[in-house]
């Protein structure tokens, strides 16, 4: 509410659209949204970390932490520990490298499915309706991949 209020007060002031882009709760939450297992060992990797955290982290990432100063039991719910875990190369590509993919080559209609409650899909919404205007004079026209 107060970002949204920055901007309300701002907008006037700036000439053009501030978007408004927070990870609940963390950014990492976001990679995991758009994680989709490439090969049998992620596939491994993903259905162990599920089996042990008790819930998929690609679809409910928001359930976990961000605090790396907990109990040895409450580590393993660290974001960036159940993302590298997810990511950790199997070739040469680099693990930041597969961080992108994530984001890059999974399809709009799963990251905005996956992505309600870590603000991933407001994100998406925003850009949709604030920012492609500014690159087309076309009026945007709805995304169906945007409906939830």
């Amino acid at each position: 509410m107060g970002l949204e209020e920055a901007r309300k007060e701002m907008a006037p002031k700036l000439g053009f659209p501030a978007l408004i882009g927070t990870a609940n709760p963390e950014r990492e939450a976001w990679i995991l949204n758009g994680f989709v297992a490439k090969s049998d060992s992620e596939s491994r990797r993903l259905e162990q970390a599920t089996n042990r955290l008790g819930f998929d982290p690609t679809r409910q990432p928001y359930r976990l932490r961000g605090d790396r100063q907990r109990s040895a039991q409450d580590a393993e719910r660290d974001i960036k520990r159940v993302l590298a875990e997810l990511v950790a190369s199997d070739s040469v590509a680099s693990d930041s490298g597969r961080e992108q993919d994530c984001l890059q080559d999974t399809p709009l209609k799963v990251l905005v499915a996956r992505g309600g409650e870590t603000g991933l899909s407001d994100f998406l919404q925003e850009v949709h309706s604030k920012l492609l205007p500014l690159f087309d004079s076309v009026p945007v026209k709805p995304c169906n991949a945007l409906d939830p």
